[in-house]
């Protein structure tokens, strides 16, 4: 398991984890946090060491928040049938009869007024009224494969370009194409923004375990932003000193998980969906159904929102375990060591397990050869969890299904999608 990330050259923060025997992050060092979980191994307790802000939870066996407790403040909420929220603190939440937020009420969205939400017939937000006065104020524009490519507040109009589905490019309407507002480099994962290039000059992303910025950086190494978020990614920002900020002062929207954040709406766009870190769930019901979580289509990251991450806004993730054998058939380089002759047997046969994406179809028959002899066991949410043994299994996706019998633990570096 990840133990610590340093960093060289000037300071700008060293984080280091700690982990409870059932592969839990227990306690992260930068912000100070602490958790604690249930027999499910979701969420229930986190904390930071200033005190200055307790959380817990009382989930239901669905993962719906029946009551949620920050510092001495509890609130109650009410579900419905499709785990959608009905109400929280006795104020309404609504959705539309496809399972979208309609209302978020001003009891989730601490100082502001409540925020009205619209909706396409495929089920992406279009518009949104901020400040309730029935007049939407932001909207939304999407490409045919899904892809939100402008965003209008009424003052700025910016334009996204994709490539595949990372943005590399803004621009504010009526520029020229050789005069983009930012310029975005990713690395290969589809949640790791790693500089931005533009007005300001040059920024670099600093990132957690998770993949979420904790730092900005000029070309030179100088902190111009701090980023802190609670469990399940509200975001706190601080200057370099520490000292808070209401909101960015470098434009950044690259925050929770490396997903994008729109501070006038207080959600993260996800791809797929749109996700509120107050109400810590989707504002949509799953794309892929119960592909994702098999028993609550708002739920994220299966409560454990500290551990896992869902960059599409489908599915949730971490990390995927190995056999050695694959090693060689996916090529040096794509595989690093987790952990210094780590070992698993059978007692992990009902441990948490972590959905990964695909390998491409040309590396499946032979991941299944060099696994040949091994448990083969699925990393995903519990839909997934299969055991098969010596490859062999009716079903026709083993080579993406990965357990450990008595071998070194490997983990993907990078994923192959």
């Amino acid at each position: 398991m990840l133990t610590s990330i340093s960093y060289t050259g000037a300071a700008i923060g060293n984080l280091s984890y700690g982990w409870d025997d059932n592969k839990n992050k227990a306690s992260e060092s930068i912000t100070g946090t602490m958790s604690g979980y249930d027999d499910e191994d979701r969420l229930i307790n986190w904390e930071r060491d200033d005190t200055n802000l307790d959380e817990s939870w009382g989930l239901s066996l669905f993962g719906d928040w029946d009551t949620f407790a920050e510092n001495t403040s509890t609130q109650s909420r009410v579900h419905g049938d499709a785990h959608e929220i009905i109400s929280a603190a006795s104020q309404s939440v609504t959705h539309d009869v496809k399972g979208n937020m309609t209302l978020i009420p001003a009891v989730l969205r601490p100082g502001s007024d409540p925020l009205a939400l619209s909706w396409d017939l495929d089920n992406r937000l279009v518009s949104a009224d901020v400040d309730n006065d029935s007049t939407d104020d932001v909207f939304y524009q999407w490409d045919a494969l899904g892809r939100r490519v402008a965003r209008d507040d009424g003052t700025t109009i910016s334009v996204y370009v994709q490539n595949g589905q990372q943005t590399v490019a803004d621009y504010t309407s009526a520029t020229a194409a050789t005069n983009p507002t930012y310029n975005h480099v990713c690395a290969s994962d589809i949640a790791e923004p790693v500089v931005r290039d533009g007005t300001g000059g040059l920024r670099y992303y600093v990132r957690g375990q998770q993949y979420s910025i904790t730092a900005l950086t000029d070309s030179s190494g100088t902190i111009k932003e701090r980023y802190a978020y609670d469990a399940y990614g509200t975001p706190t920002i601080t200057d370099a000193s520490g000292t808070a900020r209401t909101t960015t002062s470098e434009g950044i929207r690259y925050l929770y998980t490396g997903r994008e954040y729109d501070d006038v709406l207080d959600l993260y766009h996800y791809r797929a969906r749109m996700y509120d870190s107050t109400a810590g769930r989707f504002c949509s019901r799953d794309p892929i159904s119960f592909d994702g979580s098999r028993w609550n289509l708002f739920e994220y990251c299966g409560c454990s929102p500290v551990l896992r991450v869902d960059p599409r806004g489908e599915r949730w993730q971490t990390w995927v375990l190995t056999c050695g054998n694959c090693a060689a058939v996916l090529g040096p380089g794509a595989l690093t060591c987790m952990g210094a002759n780590e070992t698993f047997d059978d007692s992990w046969e009902e441990c948490m397990t972590y959905y990964v994406g695909n390998l491409p179809w040309i590396h499946r028959q032979a991941a299944k050869v060099a696994c040949a002899g091994c448990v083969i066991r699925i990393i995903g949410p519990p839909v997934y969890r299969w055991v098969l043994r010596n490859a062999s299994s009716p079903c026709n996706n083993t080579w993406e299904q990965i357990a450990v019998r008595s071998e070194r633990v490997i983990r993907f570096s990078q994923l192959i999608r």
